[in-house]
């Protein structure tokens, strides 16, 4: 099916309609479609990038926003499995756009649809690995320490968080993107059969290369890790780098699916 604004659950950020691969991108918790706006200056060819809008933010403000990653996932595979037909695609997921993906492709697989060439996930930890005390508290702090949180985080624009009237928009979608990665149990499956490509920052304190390194038990396929400066948000700082690094994966996927076409 051919992408059109039409629906909610995608935001297009560089249309192709004759591109040979999609691109699906998943965002951060807090964050909504417009994390991946720059992403239309992307060297990418023959790639066509949406990124998946979830209720709650932005454009649907009004909507409840999911808590819990099983719902997010079941809806998002009756939303999305019509876009995921006859075009080739592929998922990349920033930490909680990490987790969905990856959950959104074991239930693709459950259900016997299409599946993504090759998953992109970043600033995760691979999901069987341990999650920190700390991991567990953050839907449920008190506004205070949340707001001191996310400053930490380093994520979320001075202005924004100097702006009171913002915050007390911004703090439920927050709470409850905390509470899908928080209260989510690993369920043992097994490993997918697409490559997995793994990126963090050097210094994000919450996931190391070690944390990174347990997606590859998480594929059959190829794995990489690719490493680059910055903290937990180095998809901002270090975009270009970034950029450049996804593109030459992605050449490889845009030519096995016009391989595929012609045959």
């Amino acid at each position: 099916m051919l992408l059109t604004r039409k629906t909610p659950w995608l935001r297009v950020v560089k249309h192709n309609p004759f591109a040979s691969l999609r691109l699906f991108c998943f965002s951060y918790a807090g964050a909504g479609a417009n994390a991946y706006r720059a992403w239309a200056d992307a060297p990418f060819s023959d790639v066509e990038i949406v990124a998946v809008q979830l209720p709650g933010r932005e454009t649907r403000m009004r909507e409840e926003a999911f808590t819990a990653v099983t719902p997010l996932v079941e809806t998002l595979v009756r939303e999305l499995a019509p876009y995921l037909h006859r075009k080739p695609f592929v998922f990349f997921g920033h930490s909680m756009g990490a987790l969905v993906s990856f959950e959104l492709t074991r239930e693709l697989r459950r259900q016997e649809l299409p599946l993504p060439r090759a998953l992109f996930v970043s600033g995760r930890r691979g999901p069987d690995s341990a999650a920190e005390p700390a991991d567990s508290v953050m839907h449920r702090m008190n506004d205070a320490d949340l707001i001191a949180e996310l400053r930490d985080m380093n994520g979320t624009s001075a202005g924004v968080m100097s702006d009171p009237e913002l915050l007390e928009l911004l703090l439920p979608i927050f709470r409850a993107d905390f509470s899908v990665c928080e209260n989510w149990q690993y369920d043992d499956a097994p490993p997918l059969a697409m490559p997995i490509h793994a990126f963090g920052g050097v210094d994000d304190p919450g996931v190391s290369e070690a944390h990174l390194q347990a997606w590859s038990r998480q594929t059959d396929a190829a794995y990489t890790l690719e490493l680059f400066e910055g903290d937990h948000f180095y998809v901002n700082h270090s975009r270009g780098q970034l950029l450049a690094r996804v593109d030459a994966h992605l050449r490889g996927y845009s030519a096995m699916a016009l391989e595929g076409a012609s045959s």
